[in-house]
């Protein structure tokens, strides 16, 4: 009798198509059909065993069955997937192309704005005046605005300006009011005037729209030592004279919004070592960890314990304790802050 391993060669040697059949049926006539199926051997058993071999057999050379409708259809996806793989990379490389032309645009439209901001190179060299300033954007550029300039022989204007809002469109408004200011402060014209002529140049430009401009405007006369300033919806100047902190205020509106508001000009005398210090609302609306604002009687509190400084060192007591309070707390506006020290009148003109 042939052993178990013979009768399974002889099977797997069958002519082709010998299995078509093979595994159907009840399993107690299987092997009789697995028999019949080998080549002709009268003295060939199929063990029980064998059998169950073969049948395992012939299902493993039975073709593979069909995808699933589900692994078809994912199969089908897989250009449509490739694709918008693709496009997305595409997108994103658009995104960070543009995005880095913008970061250097913003680059630029800082670097532009510093030039128009006095910094302590740029302010006038005046026996009878000295000057320091602090400003800091919120963002890259800002809305925050002062200037020097220097009206006839021996008066300067002071200006201190707020653009509402952030960002480049306020920075491009700054531009325009130092512009505009600077074209329309002549020696002779008053404060109240120069806010009425710089409204009608900007409400043409801004007309009721999002945009205004608050501002206190001084002009200091070192001929007969007295200062003249209009507020125009801002917070008011702030003398500091003797240790003491007198605010120096009029009424006035927002300049851009309104075609014909009404502004009124202050004048009054200066002394020797009177410091006027000018500021936009950022300074005395930061706020701390706790959610507590600085407030007016912070920064006057700070300008009277540094009375006796220079310009420059009163700036930067202010905005040490200005730091101190906050923590490095972000910051939610611009802010800005001019000083500056009377030291007396100039020589009469007839005497120089």
């Amino acid at each position: 009798m042939d052993s178990f391993l013979e009768c399974a060669k002889r099977y797997h040697d069958r002519p082709a198509g010998a299995n078509a059949d093979a595994g159907a049926g009840a399993e107690d006539n299987q092997a009789t059909r697995l028999a019949g199926k080998l080549p002709s051997a009268p003295d060939c058993v199929v063990h029980p065993d064998l059998q169950n071999f073969l049948a395992e057999l012939n299902k493993s050379n039975s073709p593979l069955p069909p995808a699933s409708p589900p692994r078809q259809a994912a199969a089908a996806g897989l250009p449509d997937q490739e694709r918008h793989s693709r496009e997305l990379s595409q997108a994103y490389e658009t995104l960070q192309r543009r995005n880095d032309e913008f970061r250097h645009e913003l680059a630029m439209a800082r670097k532009v704005q510093t030039t128009f901001i006095p910094g302590a190179a740029d302010f006038p060299q005046r026996p009878e005046l000295d000057f320091a300033g602090y400003y800091e954007a919120m963002a890259d550029v800002g809305g925050d605005l002062y200037d020097v300039i220097r009206i006839g022989k021996n008066a300067y204007g002071l200006i201190m300006a707020d653009v509402s809002g952030h960002g480049v469109a306020a920075a491009l408004v700054t531009a325009l009011v130092k512009i505009a200011f600077r074209s329309r402060m002549h020696w002779g014209v008053a404060t109240d005037q120069v806010c009425r002529a710089v409204n009608e140049e900007l409400y043409d430009i801004l007309g009721e729209g999002e945009r205004y401009v608050t501002a206190f405007v001084a002009i200091v006369n070192l001929e007969d030592g007295s200062i003249e300033y209009t507020n125009a919806g801002h917070h008011p100047g702030l003398l500091l004279r003797d240790g003491a902190v007198r605010q120096l205020d009029s009424k006035g509106n927002f300049l851009g919004i309104f075609e014909a508001p009404e502004y009124t000009a202050q004048r009054e005398p200066l002394q020797a070592g009177d410091r006027i210090i000018l500021f936009t609302d950022g300074i005395i609306e930061a706020r701390s960890y706790l959610d507590e604002e600085y407030g007016h009687h912070r920064l006057e509190e700070a300008l009277r314990d540094h009375a006796g400084d220079q310009p420059t060192e009163l700036v930067k007591a202010v905005t040490r304790d200005l730091d101190g309070f906050t923590m490095g707390a972000p910051a939610h506006d611009d802010r800005a802050l001019l000083c500056t020290l009377f030291n007396g009148r100039c020589p009469a003109p007839e005497a120089i």
